[in-house]
């Protein structure tokens, strides 16, 4: 439900800009906002599914952001929109747009670690097979013992 009052906050933004609003494409389209929230709930149910995945993926790779990057992203942010110096010092102390920034970065990081992994296929399966290999042996106190195969056999 969060994630479906996101969504049509974001409507409602991205109108304030036009000539129409939000409730005008609401009336001319003749649907209700619960008529809308229906509709969007199953886009945002599949961008919660993708934010948790791509947070799970963030956790097991070891990906944080330290303030110096959320600060970075910020003046990133400030170069590519006009606004007031009294605005970007309200955005930098609050918690919210800094949470936001932060969980779009790793999102953005774990995303491009997927690539990572998928495009370096053989170097990060030996990788991956060498680590399974030392949690053996230090589990097992021993070296793995290796057998060799004939090629066709």
């Amino acid at each position: 439900e969060e994630e479906i009052d996101r969504m049509i906050d974001e409507m409602r933004r991205m109108f304030e800009g036009s000539q129409m609003s939000f409730d005008d494409y609401q009336e001319r389209s003749g649907q209700t906002e619960q008529q809308f929230r229906d509709q969007a709930r199953e886009n945002a149910t599949k961008s919660v599914k993708t934010s948790l995945v791509l947070a799970a993926i963030a956790e097991a790779e070891g990906i944080h952001l330290s303030n110096r990057q959320i600060d970075a992203a910020l003046e990133e942010v400030f170069r590519e929109s006009p606004t007031t110096e009294r605005e970007r010092r309200r955005i930098r102390s609050s918690a919210t747009a800094r949470s936001n920034i932060r969980n779009r970065l790793r999102r953005q990081r774990a995303i491009q670690r997927l690539v990572e992994i998928v495009s370096g296929g053989d170097q990060v399966a030996d990788e991956a097979a060498d680590e399974h290999d030392e949690e053996i042996t230090a589990s097992t106190g021993a070296e793995s013992e290796t057998m060799p195969v004939e090629a066709g056999s």
